[in-house]
């Protein structure tokens, strides 16, 4: 009898250490799913805060293409706009009427924002012919 009381007292010991284990066992599956929950939800954050700023980011960019077109289109309204593409067509097409290289020079240190006085010295020229040079071709004064 005495060994069958060492086994029933085994047997409880080795019943509340399952017991303990169980709990433990437990407590790590609902810690699991508690991360697994959390992660989910940090998931859906991040895709919701990625397709905001995609979204953001493509009004911006059309915002930005629609301003680059009103640029280009009041570009192309200027007399030096208009000039610049008169001179590539003489020079593309060797019409009747060519441009001097030198009036070339000129009208192109003039687009790049030369002073008169800056490119009548470069191309050894008076101001006075630089200047009449700029107006015939802009059609306005240097």
């Amino acid at each position: 009898m005495l060994f069958f009381g060492g086994f029933l007292a085994g047997l409880i010991v080795f019943w509340i250490l399952i017991k303990i284990y169980l709990h433990r066992y437990e407590a790590l599956i609902k810690d699991g799913i508690e991360v697994y929950e959390k992660l989910d939800e940090l998931f859906k954050n991040c895709q919701d805060i990625a397709v905001q700023t995609m979204s953001e980011l493509e009004s911006k960019i059309d915002k930005v293409n629609k301003i680059s077109q009103e640029v280009e289109k009041s570009e192309d309204k200027t007399p030096q706009r208009k000039a610049k593409k008169e001179i590539s067509k003489y020079v593309e097409k060797k019409s009747d009427f060519e441009i001097p290289p030198q009036y070339l020079s000129i009208l192109r240190l003039k687009e790049a924002g030369w002073e008169i006085k800056e490119i009548a010295k470069e191309v050894a020229m008076g101001q006075d012919q630089v200047a009449m040079i700029i107006q015939l071709f802009y059609h306005q004064k240097p």
